[in-house]
């Protein structure tokens, strides 16, 4: 497979181990608020909100008021929180008041499972606020071992629909081909793996969608292989 993108992922140097020029996959970012739905995005953002509304009715009851995260790659969604959490210790921040941005010293981070929660919070109901007073039916790590770590389901008509590899929902927000590793999803998939799946969707059901995604330039082929190798000069004889 071929990465044509302006940024690095975690699952990038997996290419190294050899490129095949006939799966290019364009990876150009993009997003929009999840609201409008008679603009230029108004089909997108109509199946994103079903897939929302969809995914969420998969989960187990949630614990307080819990921040999600949904990550499409590859045909299948997972969900995992997406909430602040302080550097030094990796517990939960607890927010007493109203903070569009994270202070000093505390990162907005996605938790996918157990493993990513401090033991401390295991059994701490998420609220985002402190004036929000309800709670789920569980604890923050009942919640996470009741969600498991693999994906709540498959949505590939979306994905073939839009011609998409990868996005991400959060934050009333979607962004189309997102960073992974800034959303910690190598903790879901690993490098190899990742790769090998993209290469395998693009390749298998994308290739065969009703709008196929875009094929392969020139321009591409040279920035792949060099000048040289695909240049239209003939090759150099033994006198140079």
């Amino acid at each position: 497979m071929l990465i044509l993108s302006n940024f690095r992922d975690y699952y990038d140097s997996c290419a190294s181990f050899g490129v095949d020029i006939t799966v290019p996959f364009r990876r150009e970012q993009s997003s929009f608020e999840l609201n409008d739905e008679t603009g230029p995005n108004g089909a997108m953002i109509k199946d994103f909100k079903s897939l929302v509304s969809s995914a969420a009715d998969r989960l187990p009851p949630m614990p307080g008021r819990s921040p999600l995260v949904f990550v499409g790659f590859c045909g299948k969604v997972y969900a995992g929180l997406h909430t602040r959490v302080v550097d030094a210790t990796g517990k939960l921040y607890e927010q007493r008041f109203y903070q569009p941005e994270p202070p000093k010293g505390v990162s907005t981070q996605c938790l996918w499972d157990l493993r990513d929660i401090h033991p401390d919070d295991h059994d701490k109901y998420l609220n985002e606020l402190r004036y929000y007073r309800s709670k789920g039916d569980k604890k923050l790590g009942d919640w996470m071992i009741a969600k498991g770590s693999g994906a709540i389901g498959e949505w590939i008509e979306i994905f073939q629909r839009h011609n998409l590899v990868s996005f991400a929902i959060y934050d009333h927000q979607v962004f189309i081909n997102p960073r992974l590793q800034d959303l910690r999803f190598q903790r879901v998939i690993g490098g190899v793996e990742a790769f090998q799946m993209i290469e395998m969707f693009i390749s298998g059901v994308l290739g065969v969608s009703p709008n196929p995604m875009i094929e392969l330039t020139d321009k591409d082929r040279i920035q792949a292989h060099g000048f040289d190798h695909h240049s239209f000069r003939k090759p150099p004889t033994k006198r140079g």
